[in-house]
């Protein structure tokens, strides 16, 4: 019973990790340069993203 508590608490813990650091613009942006070209672009083009790249 105790593993079974420890497996779901830990399980939990480890979602909301990745759920708190994923999605986010800057994340995005950091690998922007293995985006095609005609995305590049398209963020380049775009105000609110142009400052960030």
């Amino acid at each position: 019973m105790v593993v079974a508590i420890e497996t779901v608490g830990l399980c939990l813990f480890f979602f909301i990790l990745c759920f708190l650091g994923t999605g986010t613009d800057d994340k995005n942006l950091k690998s922007f340069s293995s985006y095609p070209d005609e995305v590049q672009t398209l963020i380049r083009n775009n105000e609110d993203y142009r400052a960030k790249v």
